[in-house]
């Protein structure tokens, strides 16, 4: 690490010369030899070469971690769409199962009341005539 690090320090110093000598060459015009011997000094190549394999490797690596992003974002996205389908599922069976105990519950309180109901009115029916046997009778 500290051996790249060194060569990725050396390339920057050596590209921070080179873009001296473009600018004195600009002023001056005579360092253009000098230029194109440091561009083709094998060690620059070398370190030129170097960064440019960083590069890519750095784009790879991006690419892949890219790819691994936008695969979990859909493998999520696509659990998620299937929790809310299960849970509307379920919703709309627990509505029906609702409806249904409803549906008992006042047909089994109709029931009752219309017995209920029933049993009230052969009550005072009986009364009824009772109170009027003993109406005769005390009469």
């Amino acid at each position: 690490m500290k051996y790249l690090n060194a060569k990725v320090l050396g390339f920057a110093a050596m590209l921070g010369a080179i873009v001296a000598f473009v600018s004195i060459k600009r002023r001056f015009g005579s360092l253009s030899n000098a230029t194109d011997a440091v561009m083709d000094d094998p060690r620059v190549q070398d370190v030129k070469h170097t960064v440019e394999d960083l590069a890519h490797r750095a784009q790879d690596a991006f690419n892949d971690v890219e790819d691994k992003v936008t695969s979990t974002t859909k493998d999520l996205s696509d659990s998620a769409q299937d929790s809310f389908d299960q849970a509307r599922d379920s919703a709309r069976e627990t509505a029906g199962t609702v409806k249904e105990a409803a549906e008992n519950i006042v047909n089994k309180t109709k029931d009752s009341a219309e017995d209920v109901a029933t049993t009230t009115k052969d009550a005072a029916k009986d009364l009824s005539e009772e109170a009027k046997g003993r109406v005769k009778r005390a009469s």
